[in-house]
């Protein structure tokens, strides 16, 4: 499977497209880092995260449909039909979850329902960062040393962003917090992470097309 790049002829889709896309991921690291930030410098009570955080994953979920929709002017090749499936898969994950909490605020406030929540959301962040990382791991292999060559490597972010998924996952599952101080600690760790991990997806956009543009060379095809 190893089609020359420069084999392809067709046709670079618009430069807005292509920062737009570094732009809408960048958007999703601000939200993170606002999130964060709010977090630590307001130290919020246990409904007060619940309330405020809903409105960051609307957000964020919003965000992430749109790059899967940008993704999808750009993508040509498998991989980035990959992209756009689990790009768009997350988005709706993190949007449904800001409306439930929306729409039911009473759900943290009672043991069982946030319990049962957290069971929900922690099942299917730890299947889908699993689902994700077995992409990843597929697409490097057959990639080989072509990897930083091809739109694959804009995969690389995903990797980061589907361990954090799986590891949340996995405490909200396991061992989900029981304190305002223990779901602090995870908010606050979770959204620091995935703003640098939006950051860097959007600068290494910005990097990989440039770098297509320079070898004159259309990008997303493998």
């Amino acid at each position: 499977m190893a089609t020359s790049i420069a084999a392809h002829e067709v046709t670079r889709p618009p430069a807005i497209h292509r920062y737009t896309l570094a732009s809408v991921l960048l958007l999703r690291a601000a939200d993170h880092s606002v999130f964060a930030g709010w977090l630590i410098t307001r130290q919020p009570g246990w409904l007060e995260i619940f309330r405020a955080g809903s409105v960051y994953a609307i957000v964020d979920g919003v965000l992430g449909i749109l790059v899967a929709v940008l993704i999808v002017a750009l993508a040509r090749s498998p991989s980035g039909r990959w992209l756009v499936l689990m790009t768009l898969v997350d988005g709706l994950g993190r949007l449904g979850v800001g409306i439930v909490l929306r729409v039911y605020p009473g759900i943290p406030t009672f043991v069982v329902t946030i319990v049962s929540f957290f069971g929900l959301v922690g099942a299917a962040a730890t299947g889908g960062g699993i689902a994700a990382m077995t992409v990843w791991v597929l697409l490097r292999v057959r990639a080989g040393t072509q990897w930083s060559r091809r739109a694959d490597s804009l995969f690389d972010p995903l990797a980061a962003a589907a361990l954090l998924s799986f590891a949340v996952g996995y405490i909200l599952f396991v061992a989900p917090p029981t304190s305002t101080h223990d779901l602090y600690r995870l908010a606050t760790a979770a959204s620091s992470v995935m703003a640098v991990v939006f950051a860097v997806a959007s600068a290494g956009a910005v990097a990989y097309f440039h770098q297509r543009a320079a070898e004159r060379v259309p990008p997303f095809v493998p």
